[in-house]
């Protein structure tokens, strides 16, 4: 947490209301959670490939070749929407862009899905996020954080719903739904300084680039990126729908 540039530490909590003791932003869900959204996005894609890795993309002229194990396919644009690590692996060749994503590193963090209120402070102290930090003895504080559920979406149970990262303090294994291991981007002074480079060079050579490690890592934040990328896209090849907008 100490490498987290500052300016955007205290952006990131101006723009989510962090520093508000009144009047603060009221937070809306999607009804049935981002599934949802996601389904309707595939439902208007008439041909699509689902569970095909990315062994390589490559420029030849003025196209982008897209080579998968199953195929390989030839197309006018392509839009990278992996992470930045996965992105450099299988792109051929050396640009700009690739330079740029080289400097986006991440973190494997181990999320437990749990109901398991012990590591929760006091109850009148319980709130969205809650956190819990270990005193080691070589000067290296471990730090969890758990997100209590009930209070981000509506669910029908009085029972507390946790997701904790990282737990410092073990948690009752018969309160355990499950436990999935994430990666998330570090977001650093050289991550940071090139999130904006990277957005300059949308186009070039044919490709897009989107994700949430462009802006703080949230689901608003992918999609605001893909909608950026898309301007650049009808900025490009010169149309853009009249309803289009970036807020």
């Amino acid at each position: 947490m100490l490498v987290f540039p500052a300016y955007t530490f205290i952006r990131f909590c101006i723009n989510h209301g962090l520093l508000q003791i009144t009047d603060r932003p009221q937070w809306k869900t999607v009804v049935g959670g981002c599934r949802i959204y996601v389904k309707r996005a595939l439902e208007n894609i008439d041909k699509k490939y689902l569970n095909e890795a990315i062994e390589k993309t490559s420029i030849v002229g003025d196209k982008v070749i897209v080579k998968t194990k199953q195929r390989e396919e030839v197309f006018d644009y392509c839009f990278h929407c992996a992470h930045p690590p996965e992105i450099v692996k299988y792109m051929d060749g050396e640009n700009r862009a690739k330079e740029l994503l080289k400097n986006f590193d991440y973190q494997q963090n181990l999320a437990v899905l749990h109901w398991d209120k012990s590591i929760l402070p006091v109850k009148r102290a319980w709130s969205s996020w809650n956190y819990l930090s270990n005193h080691n003895t070589d000067g290296e504080d471990a730090v969890s954080v758990s997100y209590l559920i009930n209070m981000l979406q509506p669910i029908a149970t009085e029972t507390p719903i946790l997701v904790t990262l990282n737990p410092v303090t073990e948690i009752d294994k018969n309160k355990i739904f499950r436990e999935i291991k994430y990666e998330h981007p570090l977001f650093d002074d050289k991550a940071v300084s090139s999130q904006e480079k990277i957005h300059a060079l949308q186009g070039e050579d044919n490709m897009f680039y989107a994700g949430a490690w462009l802006r703080y890592g949230f689901h608003e934040d992918g999609i605001l990126s893909a909608k950026r990328a898309l301007l650049k896209f009808f900025e490009k090849v010169g149309k853009c729908p009249e309803d289009f907008k970036v807020l």
